[in-house]
C-alpha cells in the first residue's frame, strides 16, 4: 500500500509541476493487468520522460502541451509523449 500511495505521489507532483508551469497534460493510458514491469520501474520510466517534456515545453511561448498515451499491442506496451518544443539546430555531429 505504501509503494501505491508513493507511486501516486510521484506522479501528483509531475501534475503539480505542469500546473505551475501552464502546461495542459492530456494522459490516454490503458495499462495492462498482467505486465512483468514492476509498478517502480514503470514510475520511474514515466517520470523521466515526463521531466524530459516538462524541460521542452518550458521554452515554448505558445500553448504548452504534453500528451501521454499508453497502449498495449499484441505482446508490447508503446508508450508515446508528444510536447511542443524549440527546434535547433544541430551541426558537426556528422
Amino acid at each position: 500500500m505504501d509503494d501505491l500511495i508513493s507511486r501516486q505521489a510521484a506522479i501528483d507532483a509531475l501534475k503539480n509541476q505542469m500546473s505551475d508551469r501552464n502546461i495542459t497534460f492530456d494522459c490516454n493510458v490503458e495499462f495492462p493487468k498482467n505486465t512483468n514491469i514492476a509498478g517502480e520501474d514503470m514510475c520511474v520510466i514515466l517520470g523521466n520522460l515526463l521531466d524530459n517534456a516538462i524541460e521542452a515545453s518550458e521554452h515554448v511561448n505558445d500553448a504548452r502541451i504534453i500528451g501521454l498515451t499508453m497502449r498495449r499491442m499484441n505482446q508490447f506496451l508503446i508508450i508515446q509523449i508528444m510536447n511542443r518544443c524549440i527546434e535547433k539546430e544541430i551541426r558537426g555531429l556528422f
